[in-house]
């Protein structure tokens, strides 16, 4: 639930300013106590108007907020193109878009590679550099320990 200094924003940006006076809503462990109670409410509001309508209402009241994103919005969001959010990966069977390193490196080169291994395929490396020997891998996975 909104935290305090946020509530009679929302109220005011809500039409509902006696709420941000009501006892059973002054702070945010009475507003979470009703919390079902409130959510509906808060959803039936937003539901009655589109987010055009919202927008400006919720800026002009100082409220802090952003739209729920859908996978497609984020997918072709203008900055996280222009961040390289998504990369071209080539495999065998095609080149496909995938998710690219949260973060910058300057100079790093940093960028999808390659497909992951397959489950278990750098196990007896992994092993080996941690100190297990080959006769110890090989007994491991005699006994199935691997999967």
């Amino acid at each position: 639930m909104t935290p305090d200094p946020y509530w009679p924003k929302l109220c005011a940006a809500l039409g509902c300013d006696a709420m941000a006076r009501d006892p059973a809503y002054l702070t945010m462990a009475a507003r979470r106590a009703r919390g079902a109670e409130l959510s509906s409410f808060i959803e039936a509001a937003f539901l009655k108007q589109d987010l055009e309508y919202w927008r400006p209402l919720l800026d002009a009241n100082g409220v802090i907020w952003a739209p729920l994103t859908e996978l497609p919005d984020v997918v072709n969001d203008p900055a996280l193109r222009l961040r390289d959010a998504f990369q071209p990966l080539t495999l065998p069977n095609g080149t496909y878009e995938t998710v690219g390193a949260p973060w910058v490196i300057r100079g790093a080169g940093i960028s999808a590679r390659g497909p992951a291994s397959a489950a278990g395929a750098d196990t007896a490396d992994i092993l080996a550099n941690a100190g297990v020997s080959e006769d110890e891998v090989a007994e491991y996975a005699a006994r199935g320990v691997f999967g």
